[in-house]
């Protein structure tokens, strides 16, 4: 169903420990453990492939989205983007290496979040974490650089005023 060996284990995984909690939790009932391992494992793997899908249609949405306001955007407004490009990239060279090739994976190349998990021989779960802690620190991070450029700019701005 997963058409991933990785998937394939890590739903299994999953389905066993829940099973495994269940069976503990409920003693006095009896269960055909196999039948409640099929089902749960079905059941996560639907589940994981129902994510996966909704996933992918937001990615794919954003990124038509993004193209689509690019296209209409002044080339000021692109000279702007191609700054925070940089101070992202500048951003992105600070976080712990992991974090950092993570990140580049997806922003700069594309990848997917299986494909990165794939490449560097992680989970999927593990690519989420970083992506999730890379995005954090790079959002506070970016916060701190615009502020920091607009007091420079705003400086700047008085002291030509001041200079008239």
């Amino acid at each position: 169903m997963l058409r991933s060996g990785d998937d394939a284990l890590e739903v299994s995984q999953e389905a066993y420990l829940k099973v495994f909690i269940a069976l503990r939790r409920n003693k006095s009932r009896e269960h055909n453990p196999k039948a409640l391992l099929y089902t749960t494992a079905r059941n996560l793997a639907i589940s994981r492939l129902r994510h996966q899908r909704i996933v992918d249609n937001s990615v794919l949405a954003v990124t038509v989205n993004q193209e689509l306001q690019l296209e209409r955007r002044s080339p000021e407004h692109h000279a702007g983007k191609n700054e925070d490009f940089r101070m992202l990239l500048l951003v992105i060279n600070q976080l712990p290496r992991k974090c950092r090739k993570v990140m580049l994976l997806r922003m700069v190349e594309g990848l997917s979040q299986k494909e990165i998990a794939t490449r560097l021989d992680i989970a999927v779960s593990t690519v989420e974490k970083h992506l999730a802690k890379g995005l954090h620190k790079s959002r506070l991070a970016m916060r701190k650089l615009r502020d920091a450029v607009v007091e420079s700019r705003q400086d700047l701005c008085i002291a030509t005023r001041a200079g008239s």
